[in-house]
């Protein structure tokens, strides 16, 4: 059934009318609160996420048989927000269209000289966009919406783009907070750069950042998990905050039409940074080392590059003081959840037929992107970040011993061998989770984490392959239910493919649009020759000294 069939279906339970000319404080609190409650609830679907109880508005909505709520990671904070408005009478504005803001004289000389490709997708514009339109919602022109059609036009709207705005313009839906409790809060958004978008669900006494978003397979919720770098990478002011909330708005020049119950006419006037209290561009550095890097000034007066912790301790609600077996142990169980988060962007691939389908004649221009099939499917940079998992934690690892070492007194450990209890921590998690994928025969295979970290480089992202390669299998028994083992041309891709497998960084400037032969004469300048070492028990015993 089509997105637009499926809304008229629900027609009767989605009028929307504006009973409220902007957010109050209380609306916003609201939100704040109805945020919370989905995240706190484990739900792992968008349909069983607004069906919960955790969901006060869920009796009024169309019963499951008539409707499926759904929506993917850019989508998900403007989802939740403007079934939040609709719900409450409040006005919702979106952005559609963004146009990539022009090249400086540098830029265009470096695309000239043939030192960079020029980057089309304005998901990934070098300096940031601009939108072509505002849609005020509901419309106002008849004083009234339909929710569910509504929504299916801001999810075909919006993208990753949408936030890549240099938020000391004017220009986005959103606007950077004050890195501090109470500006960043359940219901900001948080903007991964190079292509996520996730929501703050919580913020703990200790200082966490919980987050969860959708997924690209439109259905599925992440596990929760503490903000990092790990999975929301940072870049320049240009391309966006990292931290994002909306705009508050306001609708001037309307009148009530108590024939209608509700505003009619007028139009909708987002806030400007300078009219909004906690705007700060302040995550992106409020100092700089003598080396012109920027810094963070912490509460108790020191200097760290290293937003991360600047971010914590502004959120740490106490005397700051850290576990460091807990937070390693945090950080293993967020390698394990992120893997379990693959299975059914994967599976879907196979259930949908997208793995029986002849591979595509020309990748996308950056592998990263793309639309169809393989914007749904696909898993390239979710793949690089798992490539990654084993460096992040075993950095993580000398951090955290660092610290202990150096008798930092707001790091605690009780144990008498701080290097052996790291290894064990890993070891345990390593063995203890596990995931399990179906194969193309429909049978159940089981995989442990430690066997994951191994075949990372043999995973492919293409969803044109069988799910065992996905899954990177090698044996003969876990391959012999793959169709594409027979397939001359698929392999080809497949092994074509490896340099890209190799890659340890989302680079979306490296042009990947080629044919399986022009492939497999550029594979060697795509990506290293050969893989690192995944093994995190014996980099751990090797490298943590």
């Amino acid at each position: 059934m089509s997105e637009s069939s499926e809304a008229a279906r629900v027609a009767n339970y989605g009028t929307w009318r504006l009973t409220k000319l902007e957010w109050s404080a209380d609306d916003e609190i609201g939100f704040s609160r109805f945020v919370t409650a989905i995240g706190r609830s484990g739900c792992r679907t968008v349909d069983t996420c607004m069906r919960s109880p955790a969901n006060p508005f869920r009796d009024s909505d169309p019963p499951q048989e008539l409707y499926k709520f759904w929506s993917d990671c850019a989508d998900w904070p403007y989802f939740l927000r403007s079934y939040y408005a609709w719900k409450n009478g409040l006005p919702f504005v979106f952005s559609s269209g963004m146009v990539a803001l022009g090249l400086n004289a540098e830029q265009k000389q470096s695309i000239a000289d043939g030192t960079a490709t020029a980057q089309s997708d304005v998901r990934y514009s070098w300096n940031g966009n601009r939108p072509g339109r505002r849609t005020l919602l509901p419309n106002m022109e008849n004083g009234f919406s339909n929710f569910f059609a509504t929504h299916s036009t801001i999810q075909n709207s919006v993208h990753t783009a949408t936030l890549r705005v240099d938020p000391r313009t004017n220009h986005g839906d959103m606007y950077t907070p004050a890195v501090r409790k109470g500006a960043i809060r359940p219901g900001t958004t948080v903007y991964d750069p190079s292509g996520h978008v996730g929501i703050v669900y919580d913020v703990t006494a200790d200082g966490q950042v919980m987050v969860f978003d959708a997924l690209i397979d439109r259905k599925s919720i992440s596990p929760r998990r503490p903000y990092s770098i790990d999975f929301y990478k940072r870049s320049k002011i240009e391309h966006g905050g990292w931290f994002q909330n909306f705009r508050p708005v306001v609708v001037e020049g309307a009148y009530y039409d108590s024939r209608l119950g509700g505003y009619v006419g007028g139009t909708a006037r987002l806030l400007k940074n300078e009219e909004i209290r906690d705007y700060s561009v302040e995550m992106f550095g409020n100092t700089q080392t003598p080396d012109g890097r920027s810094a963070y000034i912490l509460p108790d007066g020191k200097v760290t590059n290293s937003f991360q912790e600047f971010l914590r301790r502004r959120m740490f609600q106490g005397k700051y003081k850290i576990d460091v077996i807990a937070e390693f142990k945090i950080r293993m169980k967020a390698i394990c959840d992120d893997f379990g988060s693959r299975v059914s962007l994967v599976q879907d691939g196979t259930i949908k037929g997208v793995a029986a389908k002849p591979h595509v004649e020309k990748l996308p221009n950056t592998i990263y992107g793309g639309d169809g099939d393989w914007d749904l499917y696909s898993t390239p940079g979710g793949d690089v970040r798992r490539r990654n998992s084993v460096n992040l934690a075993l950095n993580y690892a000398k951090d955290l011993k660092g610290l202990i070492d150096r008798r930092d007194p707001e790091y605690v450990y009780s144990g008498n061998n701080l290097r052996g209890d790291i290894v064990k921590a890993a070891t345990e998690q390593l063995r203890s989770c596990t995931i399990t994928y179906r194969n193309t025969a429909g049978a159940p295979v089981k995989l442990t984490l430690e066997s994951l970290l191994a075949r990372m480089p043999q995973m492919s992202f293409s969803p044109y392959h069988c799910v065992e390669l996905r899954w990177g299998a090698t044996s003969n028994k876990e391959l012999a239910s793959c169709p594409d083992i027979k397939d001359a041309r698929k392999m080809r891709w497949y092994r074509a493919q490896q340099t890209l497998r190799n890659q340890m960084s989302r680079d979306t400037n490296i042009f990947t649009g080629y044919t399986l032969e022009e492939l497999e004469r550029k594979a060697p300048e795509l990506g290293p020759a050969n893989p690192e070492n995944n093994n995190l028990i014996q980099r751990l015993e090797s490298e943590l000294f």
